[in-house]
């Protein structure tokens, strides 16, 4: 299987891209090669910034999947399935608590857990609610 990770280098992205190679998967990273550049040697780095919306590194390949754990607002899910429209079989959004209200979220909480109002902010907070929505 070939996947595609935005992102990879930081936080969960670095366990799913463990996974997936212990799995046998054929994994590109995807990111501005500034987190963890001495991570998984030997994978294949495609270099772009998902903030100005550079994402020509991505050529016109295919993935059977693509993870995106660096979505941290709408416009950069958006943009990112915009660059690779029918060339990717999956895409997966991982999102962060962040999309939850508040009130009530605790232990045992769900995924029927009162969620944020969506919105279009450039910040973290209500902004992952609203990439959940795109994906």
């Amino acid at each position: 299987m070939r996947i595609l990770v935005l992102g990879g280098t930081s936080f969960v992205g670095r366990a799913i891209v463990a996974d997936a190679l212990r799995s046998g998967a054929e994994v590109t990273l995807f990111g501005r090669g500034k987190t963890g550049p001495d991570l998984f040697p030997g994978l294949t780095r495609l270099i772009g910034d998902r903030n100005t919306g550079d994402y020509a590194a991505l050529g016109s390949a295919r993935w059977d999947a693509v993870v995106d754990v660096s979505g941290y607002v709408p416009r950069c899910v958006g943009q990112a399935m915009d660059a690779l429209g029918d060339r990717a079989g999956w895409y997966l959004f991982i999102s962060s608590h962040a999309v939850y209200q508040h009130a009530g979220v605790g232990p045992g909480s769900t995924e029927d857990t009162p969620r944020r109002p969506h919105s279009t902010a450039a910040v973290a907070g209500p902004g992952p609610r609203s990439a959940e929505l795109l994906s």
